[in-house]
């Protein structure tokens, strides 16, 4: 095996709160890589589960448990004493698939050119059994503000990019993720989606910050590109370009709203949410699942959310 030396230090920051029972097998992941110049940073909130006495069996860690003001602040106090030249950010219930470290690594190492690398993630249940496939893909600036094709648990970068963005905007709860994405590109970093590869596994359970508040995530995307888009960096796009990008944002928004009423059993605010929805975006009532949605809803049928992940998925 080569010396320790010859690997760049790769540090991955876990944010975590009462994440039994899901931080062992997390932490295991990331051991199993085998990669032989690894930091594993922990920073618990101050859980009430068994979560600190799964972190001290842990020689290897650095770990700390105290109040925080959320993911963004834990994971920015993380990044504060990360020393690795790479970094990764994996979520306390999200798990690496073997051999990403080493893969990311050297794709970074041998192409300078690019800072941030990702691929597609496993949408994993809480038997650790894959439902399906999140696709990302190639990006820019522009594409990131309608859709963020950037996969989180995949996603390694350059310290240089900390260094430089000061880690992710705490005003966020929801999308501070594809909010530090955008901020990179407008500061002239490159990503590299490798197709084909699969570095991480995302668990999409009921409990999970994802699973539940989907509206919560569009709401704060929404107010946040009402702002964006009016920014001089953005002056390059024409008026009807920037109103399509609203318009999208105002149509995920109002499909969450609708969403959120079918499970509330609201039928009307159901309708109503579903003809703004297809007002905004009208190629949308042809997508049968939209439409079943919305019947499932008026019927009082339960809707199998995860239903969809049984194939592959972009959202």
């Amino acid at each position: 095996m080569k010396e320790k030396s010859n690997f760049p230090l790769v540090s991955i920051i876990t944010p975590a709160y009462n994440a039994m029972p899901f931080l062992k097998t997390t932490i295991e992941s990331v051991l199993n890589q085998e990669y032989p110049n690894l930091e594993h940073i922990v920073f618990d909130g101050g859980s009430t589960d068994n979560s600190i006495e799964v972190l001290k069996s842990y020689s290897h860690l650095t770990w700390v448990s105290e109040k925080d003001k959320g993911q963004s602040h834990a994971l920015n106090k993380g990044f504060a004493i990360a020393k690795g030249e790479i970094v990764g950010w994996l979520n306390a219930d999200d798990t690496y698939t073997p051999g990403a470290i080493r893969k990311a690594v050297s794709f970074l190492m041998d192409h300078p050119e690019f800072d941030m690398v990702g691929t597609d993630v496993n949408i994993i249940d809480e038997n650790n059994l894959v439902i399906g496939k999140a696709i990302g893909g190639e990006t820019n600036v522009v594409d990131l503000l309608g859709r963020n094709l950037i996969k989180q648990p995949s996603l390694f970068m350059r310290r240089s990019i900390l260094d430089e963005l000061k880690g992710v905007n705490e005003d966020f709860h929801y999308i501070m993720d594809q909010e530090f994405w955008v901020r990179a590109f407008m500061n002239g970093f490159t990503y590299k989606y490798l197709i084909g590869e699969c570095f991480a596994n995302f668990r999409l359970i009921k409990g999970t910050k994802t699973y539940e508040s989907g509206l919560a995530f569009d709401e704060e995307w929404h107010n946040y590109i009402r702002k964006i888009i009016n920014e001089s960096y953005f002056d390059f796009l024409s008026l009807s370009q920037k109103n399509k990008i609203l318009s999208n944002s105002f149509m995920k928004l109002n499909f969450s709203k609708m969403q959120l009423a079918i499970r509330k059993n609201e039928k009307w605010k159901s309708i109503k949410y579903f003809f703004i929805t297809i007002r905004y975006q009208p190629s949308i009532i042809f997508n049968l699942s939209l439409t079943k949605l919305l019947v499932f809803g008026l019927i009082s049928k339960k809707h199998n959310r995860l239903k969809k992940f049984k194939k592959n998925v972009s959202n």
